[in-house]
């Protein structure tokens, strides 16, 4: 009786023994459960925030960016040696592309930094271009290809070109073709470099001659095309150039493509630094 109280008394307090240890190894889960989900919404809320700052940043220089001092402000950034914290530079309802973001502090600094740096590529002044050019080469046939390129630049970047290309075969039997073209694109300037990128229309001839001792009339064949002209040229003195032009014509009668090694002779001006200014 004795022995069976006493074991009975054992099996209890290990019963007791082995839920305390259930219920604590379940509390631990519990708790690390916990941890882990709050670490989550921590990292969530943080990714987030990086987000909304990114998002800001990227609006404030799109904004600024885009700001344009008038010719009166502009007199007045050139004369005053302005800072970024000049009321030029102050965001407006009407500058901005949400109004709510001008009273945020990040977006405010921002678009005062981008405005700043806008208004100073803007005092930079870069005399129009116009320069021609001569280059000879060859087309994927491999007949010989002959240029010549008159390039004037109309706006700032903008530029609008006249292009003769003379594609032959031979001086006797032979076939020409003759692209007259009017283009019209961009110009990209460096240091000591200069880029081409334009499109536009041509008249296109093309003469298939059977030679001096035939009888045979010449054929000639005529349509109008679809150019383009790709123009690098590396400059020196900001009047001389050495460069390759790339071009292209899709018509009817011959499509065709080459390049021509080319120098060019004008007004090349290039940008010299940051913010030098041309006269």
């Amino acid at each position: 009786m004795k022995k069976t109280s006493v074991l009975t008394l054992l099996f209890i307090i290990t019963l007791f023994l082995l839920c305390f240890a259930n219920s604590r190894l379940a509390a631990q889960n519990v708790n690390r459960d916990s941890l882990k989900r709050i670490a989550f919404i921590r990292d969530s809320i943080k990714q987030d925030s990086l987000a909304d700052v990114a998002q800001t940043i990227g609006k404030a220089k799109m904004d600024g960016g885009r700001f344009r001092l008038s010719p009166l402000q502009m007199e007045q950034f050139k004369a005053g040696k302005k800072t970024p914290d000049a009321d030029l530079f102050k965001p407006t309802r009407a500058t901005v592309s949400d109004t709510t973001l001008l009273y945020d502090s990040l977006y405010v600094k921002t678009y005062r930094l981008a405005a700043y740096k806008r208004a100073l590529d803007d005092q930079v002044i870069i005399p129009r271009c116009c320069w021609g050019s001569l280059g000879a080469g060859g087309n994927t046939a491999g007949d010989g290809a002959f240029s010549v390129n008159v390039n004037e630049e109309f706006a700032q970047k903008l530029l609008v070109t006249e292009s003769l290309q003379l594609e032959t075969n031979g001086f006797l039997a032979s076939t020409s073709v003759v692209n007259y073209s009017v283009l019209a694109g961009k110009i990209f300037k460096r240091k000591f470099s200069m880029f081409t990128l334009s499109a536009g229309l041509s008249y296109v001839t093309m003469t298939v001659s059977p030679g001096l001792f035939s009888d045979t009339p010449a054929i000639h064949q005529s349509t109008v095309g679809i150019p383009v002209l790709i123009q690098a040229y590396l400059v020196a003195l900001q009047t001389f150039g050495l460069g390759i032009n790339a071009y292209a014509n899709l018509n009817s009668v011959k499509t065709t493509a080459g390049i021509t090694l080319s120098i060019a002779i004008g007004a090349l001006a290039t940008h010299e630094s940051k913010n030098s200014v041309y006269r």
